[in-house]
């Protein structure tokens, strides 16, 4: 009913509180705004699930679908993966971003390392450091 009323939010929630992992990436793609729907995502997933095991499952989903949409938000794509202690994939978005022909890619990788840094977590920090990338 959510997806008839275009309530994507609500519907959303909904998919939450059932743990339905399919639905809550139907509610995020089929609207208009999926940049959107990510960000309030990304910031209920945080704040709202209590189960780890749970969360980081919904934080996988979000990572699929950010890697899907045409323009990537990868400094929410990078939190989720610090969320998730992944240093590794951190690096892989970093060497990517610095490897683009464009200035702006070289300019977020260092907003993404800045970032990072802030987030005072000095094991990733090292792990992240320590890549073979």
């Amino acid at each position: 009913r959510c997806l008839e009323d275009r309530a994507y939010k609500q519907g959303l929630g909904m998919a939450v509180e059932c743990r339905r992992l399919d639905m809550v990436r139907t509610f995020i793609t089929k609207g208009d705004d999926v940049a959107g729907m990510l960000e309030y995502s990304q910031g209920n997933v945080m704040s709202l699930i209590a189960s780890k095991t749970f969360r980081e499952r919904v934080l996988q989903v979000l990572i699929e679908i950010y890697k899907t949409t045409a323009d990537v938000n990868y400094s929410a794509l990078c939190q989720c993966y610090f969320i998730l202690n992944e240093p590794s994939s951190v690096a892989q978005v970093l060497k990517d971003l610095l490897e683009r022909k464009d200035g702006q890619g070289r300019l977020l990788a260092y907003q993404i390392g800045f970032d990072v840094v802030d987030n005072e977590n000095q094991h990733f920090c090292n792990a992240l450091l320590a890549s073979s990338l």
